[in-house]
C-alpha cells in the first residue's frame, strides 16, 4: 500500500490543505481493509475471505493475500472497515498478532474499531494487483 495525499506520496506530521483553505496535519493514521475481491480472467470475482489487513500509514506495506488460482488480475475491490459482525467481537478474543486484537493505542477510537463499511472500488487504472 503507498499512501497518498491527492497526487503526494502521504506523510506524516505533514501540513496539508482541505478544501476550503482548512489547514490540517495527521500525526497518526491506520485504518482496516476488509471484504477484498480480486476481479480477473475477463471480470470472475474471487473473494478474499477472512482476511482483515490493519493499514499504518506510517509506512508502505506488502499483504499476502493467499494463493488462487487466477490468470490475469484485473483490478481489486475492498472495503475500508470492519464489517458489522466482526466489528463487535471481543478483541481479547484474538491472538495478539491478528489485525483484530487489542492494540495499544487503539487503532481507532478509545479501544473500539470503526463502525460500519465504506465500499470503495479501487480504481482500476491505477491500482496495480499482480497474479503470482
Amino acid at each position: 500500500m503507498h499512501q497518498k495525499l491527492g497526487e503526494q506520496p502521504f506523510a506524516l506530521d505533514q501540513t496539508a490543505t482541505a478544501p476550503g483553505e482548512y489547514a490540517f496535519q495527521v500525526t497518526r493514521m491506520q485504518y482496516y481493509i476488509s471484504e477484498i475481491k480480486l476481479i480477473h480472467d475477463g471480470g470472475q470475482v474471487t473473494p478474499v475471505t477472512d482476511l482483515y489487513l490493519l493499514v499504518s500509514a506510517e509506512k508502505d506495506d506488502q499483504f499476502d493475500l493467499g494463493s488462487f488460482a487466477l490468470e490475469n488480475i484485473e483490478g481489486i475491490e475492498f472495503s475500508i472497515g470492519v464489517d458489522e459482525a466482526h466489528n463487535h467481537l471481543d478483541p481479547a478474543l484474538y491472538s495478539t498478532h491478528h489485525p483484530l486484537a487489542l492494540h495499544n493505542p487503539p487503532c481507532i477510537g478509545v479501544g473500539r474499531r470503526a463502525t460500519g463499511l465504506s465500499p470503495w472500488k479501487a480504481n482500476r487504472a491505477t491500482t496495480a494487483a499482480r497474479a503470482s
